[in-house]
This record gives structure tokens, C-alpha cells and sequence, in this order.
């Protein structure tokens, strides 16, 4: 039997086993949560398998965000997120990364429906500070007219199609990956479960004043009632060299 071939290699026959050539799928099958949108190179995940060391996190009045082992996308572990109990409060997750190697980057997550109608949005940032500018991409789905909208401006949005309504329950888990090119400073695309957007054309929203580098991507949630929104998230992905 030969020795010293590519661990990817096909060069035997088999009888009882197939062959496994796509090392995403190998580490997929060993409990990565990279499961949803491969594409590429991962520069960050959150699991929420241990603390919230990693996170900055903040609520209204009367909110809270925890790690929690009563649902979760993969793993024993997610996050939630309960807004405060009046109207428009918000609960938010943060994980704030040095300034990276610009190129078309990903951010994907998972969410779920744990709201009982209460979610008025969620939201997901992916904020880039350069020294000079703050990049604001931004996508959000609005419970009011189950539309995705992009963020276009301080206080535009340009509303997405189709529009599509989540299941209302604790499982299953919805994924969201949003992607940018920081290079051009553009829209790329947003894939949510079995639907991509083509947001290409569409310029990032930019502002000041000057601040130290970094990236920081951010979950959102807000209440649309005078009672708590609670929606777990888990898996949160950062992405670099997009194709």
C-alpha cells in the first residue's frame, strides 16, 4: 500500500466507504458552526460555548443578555437577548475586532423567533471605523411588513424583495450572512435562509468624526410593545476575502 499521498487523495479504490475531498465538510462533520455559507476565509467565530468575554453587550432599562443552554443553532449554548418592557427598548450584542486587512468580508449569524410578536426589528451592523470615517452597513428585518431593508443613508433604507415572515418559536434557528466590500465601500449581497439579495451598486453609508481603527459587528433587537422582545442568537461568523 502506498505511502505519502495527499490526505485529500483518491488514488484507492473503495468498496464500503466513500471519500471525504472538501476539508469545510470535514470540519463541518467534527462540530464547526461554519455549517451555513462556506465561502471565505473565517477570521472570527463566537459559539457562546463559554462566557460573553469576547462581546460587549447593553439593554434598555430592565433588559439583559445572557448565555443561555435552553436553545441553540449548534453547540449546548446560545445567547439571549431581552430588550427592556417599554416600547422601542433594545437589547444588543457587540464584538469589537481590530481594524482587518480590507476585502470583501461576511458577517453571518444566527437568530431565532422567541418573541411572541413583541420583536418590532432586528438588526445587523457591520461597522467599520478607519481613522477618518465610520462605514455603516447595515440590514434589518422589520416584524411590521416582513421586508429586509439595507441602510442607505442616516435615516434611509431601501426596502428589499421579497418579503418573508419567520416562524414564531424557539427553534428552528434563521441564518443571516451579510456581505461587503470594504475596498470599494459597497453592498455586496445578504442571504437570509434560502433567499439572496443582490445588493451590489449600493453605496455604504459613511459619517465622522475621526476615531481609532477597528470593526465591530453588532445584533440589534427592539421591542415593538410594552413588553419584552427575548430572541436568542448564536454563531456569529466574521469573514474575510469574500468572492
Amino acid at each position: 500500500m502506498p505511502h505519502g499521498g495527499p490526505d485529500w487523495g483518491t488514488a484507492g479504490p473503495l468498496a464500503t466507504i466513500y471519500t471525504l475531498e472538501d476539508m469545510a465538510e470535514l470540519a463541518v462533520r467534527l462540530g464547526s458552526p461554519v455549517i451555513f455559507h462556506r465561502t471565505g476565509n473565517v477570521i472570527f467565530i463566537e459559539d457562546f460555548e463559554g462566557s460573553l468575554s469576547k462581546c460587549r453587550c447593553d439593554t434598555s432599562a430592565g433588559g439583559s443578555v445572557s448565555i443561555s443552554s435552553k436553545y441553540s443553532r449548534s453547540g449546548g449554548f446560545s445567547c439571549k437577548m431581552v430588550t427592556g418592557p417599554v416600547i422601542d427598548d433594545y437589547a444588543w450584542v457587540q464584538v469589537p475586532l481590530a481594524y482587518p486587512a480590507l476585502s470583501k468580508m461576511g458577517f453571518e449569524v444566527c437568530w431565532n423567533r422567541s418573541d411572541e410578536g413583541a420583536l418590532r426589528e432586528i438588526s445587523f451592523r457591520f461597522d467599520l471605523y478607519d481613522g477618518t470615517l465610520r462605514w455603516w452597513p447595515e440590514v434589518r428585518w422589520v416584524r411590521a411588513t416582513n421586508t429586509w431593508e439595507c441602510r442607505i443613508s442616516g435615516v434611509g433604507w431601501t426596502s428589499l424583495s421579497p418579503t418573508v415572515n419567520y416562524f414564531v418559536d424557539n427553534l428552528p434557528f434563521n441564518h443571516v450572512k451579510l456581505v461587503v466590500d470594504f475596498v470599494s465601500k459597497e453592498y455586496i449581497k445578504l442571504i437570509a435562509n434560502d433567499i439572496t439579495y443582490d445588493l451590489s451598486g449600493i453605496s455604504i453609508y459613511s459619517l465622522g468624526p475621526p476615531v481609532p481603527a477597528r470593526l465591530i459587528p453588532s445584533i440589534l433587537t427592539y421591542t415593538r410593545v410594552a413588553a419584552e422582545a427575548v430572541n436568542y442568537i448564536d454563531n456569529i461568523i466574521i469573514t474575510q476575502n469574500e468572492p
